[in-house]
């Protein structure tokens, strides 16, 4: 495995993000779709607009950025900031590098939050309107957001607009097998290039000012499948930590922490079933240096879910919560009554499908209790 960094060299361009970027399903400039039509389009417009009259009147910028996995495939993902130049078109490298404040050192790192995506992909214009959200927050300490790619999805192929979901299933399976290695790959990838750390590549490293032991991370869905692999890199790198030898396997992802794991109508489940850690955690540690030293940081899962979601069992959950639990985070389930699946999106009420559909009361909540807990997790104490 190669290892140098995480991105590539490639055309980068930082633009103002906001509703008014997404004027079609489909984009004239690049062909991407961002929508699955335009009622679901026009619905979560409508919703950002709000979100920015209400809560988030500061303006925010984002760039494409491609990064690789293990296996150097391309994942396209978005990286999100607050406006911090009058000039937006600032070259990438730049921007991604200008750290410093002055000769005497780096200015203060900002915490890091990586969203993991639904089946529709990383290019969905819900996670857009999320990442602005989160990194207009006067709340959150001028926070990086960084929109995640798992499937290697460029222009929203995900989207499937002819229902045909032959191809999105075949990768699934593929990210899955063999107790999820590529998916777990390709976490590892986000996290190399939000916190600018190693990774696959050639001379371009990304650094955006983000401080690895202030991280989070959000996924809706299908991406909730990523948080928990999340939680198994971290719980990894806590076990690697503490080995006898004083030795790591992972040479290539810098020391890490996300205390913060969000989901929302998640399916946490895998096929084939998963194993314990036993493939992952090898070698000899000091079983009580171990215990001692992997609980200091206080970390947390929070899993927000509707009891009337049809794909969403109480044995998903409850293995969800055991498994996390093992990977030491301390979780807590947020059950809304009523709330079916896709109940933070407000285009879910005009999915034909009866299984989905926006619940305004389980959306507003949750966020909130989202709020709280990276404002705890990802702000230094006062």
């Amino acid at each position: 495995m190669a290892s140098s960094s995480a991105t590539k060299s490639i055309p980068t361009h930082w633009r103002p993000l906001g509703p008014e970027n997404f004027s079609s399903v489909i984009s004239s400039k690049d062909g991407c779709r961002y929508a699955k039509d335009d009622e679901y389009l026009e619905a979560v417009l409508d919703s950002w607009k709000q979100d920015i009259t209400t809560f988030s009147p500061q303006r925010v910028e984002t760039s494409p950025w491609i990064y690789y996995d293990d296996d150097e495939t391309p994942l396209y993902g978005h990286v999100v900031q607050l406006v911090t130049s009058k000039d937006d078109s600032m070259d990438v490298d730049k921007k991604a590098t200008d750290t410093t404040g002055s000769d005497d050192g780096p200015t203060s790192l900002r915490p890091g939050i990586l969203l993991f995506h639904t089946a529709a992909g990383p290019q969905d214009v819900f996670l857009f309107q999320k990442a602005a959200d989160l990194a207009a927050s006067s709340e959150l300490g001028e926070c990086v957001v960084f929109i995640c790619d798992v499937l290697s999805d460029p222009d929203g192929w995900a989207w499937s607009p002819d229902g045909d979901r032959t191809k999105f299933n075949q990768v699934k399976h593929q990210l899955l097998q063999d107790n999820a290695r590529l998916l777990r790959s390709r976490v590892r990838a986000a996290v190399r290039t939000l916190i600018g750390k190693g990774g696959i590549g050639s001379n371009v490293s990304s650094d955006f000012g983000v401080d690895p032991k202030r991280l989070a991370s959000l996924g809706w869905c299908f991406g909730a499948q990523p948080i928990l692999e999340l939680a198994t890199l971290q719980h990894q790198q806590d076990y690697q930590k503490v080995k006898a030898d004083g030795t790591s396997k992972d040479t290539d992802l810098a020391e890490f922490s996300a205390a913060a794991l969000i989901s929302y109508h998640g399916v946490y489940r895998r096929d084939p079933p998963q194993s314990r850690d036993a493939s992952l955690l090898t070698g000899t540690i000091d079983k009580e240096k171990y215990d001692r030293e992997h609980t200091v940081v206080e970390r947390d899962v929070l899993i927000c879910t509707g009891k009337s979601d049809p794909f969403i069992s109480r044995d998903d959950l409850e293995s969800a919560k055991t498994v996390m639990e093992e990977k030491s985070y301390n979780v807590k389930i947020m059950e809304f009554d009523g709330a079916k699946h896709g109940f933070t999106n407000p285009a879910q009420d005009f999915n034909t499908n009866e299984a989905f559909q926006y619940n305004e009361h389980a959306a507003t909540e949750s966020w909130k209790a989202t709020m709280d807990l990276l404002k705890q997790k990802l702000l230094p104490p006062q």
